[in-house]
């Protein structure tokens, strides 16, 4: 029953309202849980950011060595498995 009032209070209180979800979870006994939907949402979320910075890493690695900057110099900022990454997925791109 009061997972059932839980979700029912996330969709009723806006999230920007955290003194009333508060209030409500204290009085049902404990605090308001996150949604599962919520959750999924947020982890994809999490993910799709991690992916994002992981392929900006490699395409910044690619216009390096494009450019002629040596492995070692790459090295000093960027590890030998994004590099290797890097070279990889230029040689399945020609």
């Amino acid at each position: 029953m009061i997972t059932l009032i839980e979700e029912i209070a996330d969709y009723i209180i806006p999230k920007d309202n955290e003194n009333v979800r508060e209030r409500l979870g204290d009085i049902m006994g404990g605090k308001i849980l996150q949604l599962e939907s919520e959750r999924l949402l947020e982890k994809g979320q999490l993910l799709g950011e991690a992916k994002g910075r992981k392929t900006e890493r490699i395409e910044a690695i690619q216009n390096m060595i494009k450019y002629d900057v040596s492995k070692e110099k790459i090295l000093q900022d960027y590890s030998e498995e994004e590099y290797n990454e890097a070279v990889k997925s230029m040689l399945v791109e020609a």
